[in-house]
């Protein structure tokens, strides 16, 4: 019994609850292999994934398919003669994982039973991968402190410079604030597009910040709707969030009522001086026409004065 030898035999069945899509890419992971090569496995067609296995190799093997959402089973390995009669495959060389061929079904160069990664790498200057919600707020706090500084910095060089020449101060300040403008936005793009690959949307759909009245809601769905549990087309989920991540999410999350009630704040101050200066306006608009009608009204009492004056006066009679 201790002689016998064991194939990994898959025919593209799939665990309940296992979508193909994760599954082909917890495939290529574990074969280290494109998922172009990989989607060749999904035919119907019986193949066999590794030969000529012990029985505790077998199931190493069989339970790192499993974790990948792949419903393989075990077979026992039959002679030589009989495995050259067999209809289902196309030959050991072809569909054999074990040794290098030139087949669509490229060999593993992993271990076999080796775990496959849990996790995705973060990169933060890419419009690939996948970040989470908390990581979304952390990442966002820390641009907009960034952008805070650096516009700090280029509002005193420019300040400095403007003092020895005003119109290389205000060149050198505007060309600095478009070059903070770009790579701000250019980074928001970056970090809005890995959050819609968490929820396995398209990364195009970021332009929808630039529709009114929808860019007042999308946002709001990247901050609360959450990603995928699993990998999706674009990737392996995220790491798990930090302690750091999570207070710096923590922070963001305060910072931003504060800054409404502020935007609010100075709104409303904004409207009771506009408010008040209307007010102004209209009380001196009436002094002013109140002080004219007094003068005309003094004019008209001295014009009737003098014309009383003026009847009041004898008259000498031609005869004297």
């Amino acid at each position: 019994m201790s002689d016998n030898r064991f194939k990994i035999v898959f025919d593209g069945a799939l665990l309940p609850g296992v979508e193909s899509t994760t599954a082909k890419l917890n495939l290529a992971e574990l074969f280290k292999s494109e998922v172009e090569a990989i989607e060749k496995l999904f035919t119907g067609r019986t193949v066999a994934l590794k030969r000529d296995l012990s029985r505790p190799d077998a199931e190493t093997y069989l339970t790192a398919l499993k974790n990948a959402g792949v419903d393989a089973r075990i077979e026992a390995e039959q002679p030589v003669a009989f495995n050259l009669a067999e209809t289902h495959e196309t030959g050991s060389s072809a569909s054999d994982f074990s040794r290098p061929a030139a087949s669509p079904y490229a060999p593993p160069r992993a271990a076999v039973g080796e775990n496959l990664p849990e996790y995705a790498d973060l990169k933060v200057f890419t419009i690939h991968g996948r970040i989470g919600r908390l990581r979304y707020l952390a990442w966002t706090l820390v641009l907009t402190l960034a952008m805070l500084v650096a516009g700090g910095i280029i509002s005193t060089v420019s300040f400095a410079v403007a003092t020895a020449s005003p119109t290389a101060g205000m060149i050198l300040g505007v060309l600095l604030g478009l070059a903070l403008f770009v790579a701000l936005v250019w980074v928001s793009v970056q970090i809005g597009v890995q959050r819609l690959h968490d929820l396995g949307w398209s990364g195009w759909l970021y332009f929808l910040n630039l529709v009114p009245l929808v860019n007042s809601v999308f946002p709001i769905l990247l901050l609360v709707l959450p990603g995928n549990a699993g990998a999706n087309q674009y990737g392996a989920p995220p790491p798990r969030n930090s302690t750091a991540v999570k207070v710096l999410a923590t922070l963001w999350l305060a910072f931003i009522p504060i800054m409404l009630a502020i935007v609010v704040t100075l709104g409303m101050n904004g409207y009771l001086n506009q408010l008040e200066a209307n007010v102004d306006s209209s009380y001196e608009s009436s002094s002013i026409t109140s002080d004219e009608d007094a003068d005309q009204a003094a004019t008209v009492e001295e014009d009737e004065a003098q014309s009383a004056d003026e009847a009041g006066e004898p008259v000498d009679s031609p005869e004297q």
